[in-house]
């Protein structure tokens, strides 16, 4: 039997309906639930033009993530001051029963908002049956990415939640896959939430969600970036990195986007939030056009996409990418870049090297994120099981008395990763296979999250920590390539594709340091080469 106001699509499998109601119960911090500040919330809508002095009773809006209510009571609030305002009558308060729809996927949390939400009804005056019957009309519990809506809205406001694919089954992960086209590589659950508000939106429709800023320039939001770029038009864009946006600390910085159907010949209009960020200033000035006029720092810009895949940046910082994007990328011209090893259990497969208790042969020295911070390498000793042989297979512990006595001591927290489970007879191996030869050449690390690009030779002798992510190449000189990097010009670059995190540090992945442009090597003339 299902639990009430637990609404069904036709064509969900019952396995994919399962796993719905397990998350139903699950525990909520499972969910990605991050409650919003009620300042931003009235940000959000104001921006939306979901206002009490609208007709609201004529729009139909949609929160896909309710929670515990943080837009949906604001949303509700607005909704009946409107309909009264526009000499509504309390008695026939069911005309608004189509104005909102509201999903929650935990069950817990559903009732609780529920049963407030019909007392805060009751409070205006509704009496309990209409009160009652408006909330099982706007209240859906089920998986917002699964229910089948219908009709279209006016406005999508909310949260979306914070959720890893890597947390959620493989089952509906699938299941996501084959429903959003932008739900690419390791999207974050939020890309398709999205996607469906967008495509749920009516011909005038407007969409606003808080979320990561991430999408804007992580690979696995491209999928997402091409939608809006094809379809739809980001109206505003709020960078909220300087706000306290929610009632917890999170390390991620979050951004607003109002998204529309209909472009604009004025741009896209961008504000940066600080500290001291008068939002009911901002939305005025918006709504005015009168940008700068209490923020300064709001400034018009471009609509703009590029090969880099930036869709939202400055005119200046647009030009000089124009450039830039008739030089060939870093690994066109010979350079390779990766990522040191994962291995699942740290706190197993490295110490420091003498005093890990297997073959000699079966250990290799490490490079961690202090050991290079000086700008040099400074090893302070690390050490890594390896147990991978030089050609990549994985050792037979039969023949490594040592090592085996070493994982067999292991042998049930090893098995309970990730990677053990799905290969069971390579249950001992790390996550990422050891490449033998890397640890012999010549490379250049680059830390992971810094305020500035560290780039360090290693002329052979380390294998690099997942932390740090490296760069070979058979073609350029790596000291002259490690000039190129420290330049001004490429901390230009990496801090505009990367993205931010707490303390102001950004990113730098494989996937923004495979943007940049590097010319080959060999045509250089020989006192540039020197000189660098």
């Amino acid at each position: 039997m299902q639990p009430q106001g637990m609404l069904l699509q036709l064509v969900r499998s019952r396995a994919v309906q399962l796993e719905v109601e397990r998350l139903s119960l699950a525990p909520i911090d499972a969910l990605g639930s991050i409650y919003t500040r009620s300042g931003i919330v009235h940000f959000m809508l104001d921006l939306s033009g979901y206002v009490s002095t609208a007709d609201l009773a004529k729009l139909r809006i949609l929160e896909p993530s309710f929670g515990e209510g943080g837009f949906l009571f604001e949303i509700v609030n607005r909704l009946i001051k409107s309909y009264l305002l526009f000499d509504g009558l309390l008695e026939d308060v069911k005309l608004l029963e189509d104005c909102i729809r509201a999903v929650e996927i935990h069950r817990v949390t559903y009732e609780k908002t529920k049963k407030k939400l019909s007392q805060l009804l009751i409070d205006y005056g509704v009496t309990i049956p209409d009160a009652q019957s408006l909330v099982e009309k706007w209240l859906i519990c089920d998986d917002f990415l699964l229910v089948d809506f219908k009709g279209t809205f006016t406005h999508v406001v909310g949260n979306p939640p914070y959720v890893r694919i890597e947390s959620l089954s493989d089952l509906l992960v699938g299941e996501y896959r084959e429903r959003f086209s932008t739900m690419k590589n390791r999207a974050d659950l939020y890309i398709p939430f999205f996607e469906k508000g967008l495509t749920l939106l009516a011909p005038e429709g407007l969409l606003s969600f808080i979320c990561s800023d991430r999408w804007v320039k992580n690979t696995y939001g491209a999928g997402l970036r091409n939608l809006i770029q094809r379809d739809f038009f980001i109206k505003y864009y709020i960078d909220a990195t300087g706000y306290p946006c929610f009632e917890q600390d999170v390390s991620v910085y979050p951004s607003i986007v109002v998204i529309t159907r209909k472009r604009s010949l004025q741009g896209t209009r961008r504000v940066q939030l600080t500290t001291t960020s008068n939002l009911k200033n901002i939305s005025k000035n918006f709504e005015s056009q009168n940008l700068g006029a209490a923020d300064t720092s709001a400034q018009p810009i471009g609509h703009s996409y590029d090969q880099h895949d930036i869709i939202l940046s400055s005119p200046l910082v647009s030009e000089i990418l124009k450039v830039l994007a008739a030089f060939p990328k870093i690994e066109e011209v010979g350079c390779k870049i990766g990522i040191g090893v994962a291995t699942g259990r740290d706190d197993i497969y490295i110490n420091k090297l003498s005093d890990l208790p297997v073959e000699n042969e079966a250990k290799i020295p490490l490079l961690m994120r202090e050991d290079i911070q000086s700008g040099k390498v400074r090893s302070n000793g690390w050490g890594l099981v390896n147990p991978f042989c030089s050609d990549g297979t994985l050792r037979v512990l039969n023949d490594w008395p040592q090592l085996k006595t070493f994982f067999e001591l292991h042998e049930q927290t090893l098995k309970k990763r990730y990677v053990a489970k799905k290969n069971p007879k390579s249950w001992y191996r790390t996550i990422d296979k050891i490449d033998s030869e890397l640890l012999k050449k010549p490379k250049l690390l680059i830390p992971d999250i810094s305020n500035y690009i560290n780039v360090v030779y290693d002329k052979g002798e380390f294998y690099p920590h997942h932390n740090l992510y490296y760069i070979t190449s058979n073609e350029w000189d790596l000291k002259a390539l490690a000039t190129i990097l420290r330049s001004s010009l490429i901390q230009f670059l990496i801090r505009n594709f990367s993205t931010t995190v707490r303390g102001g540090y950004f990113r730098c992945q494989a996937q923004f340091l495979r943007k940049l442009p590097l010319v080959p090597w060999g045509p250089l003339s020989q006192k540039l080469k020197a000189d660098l």
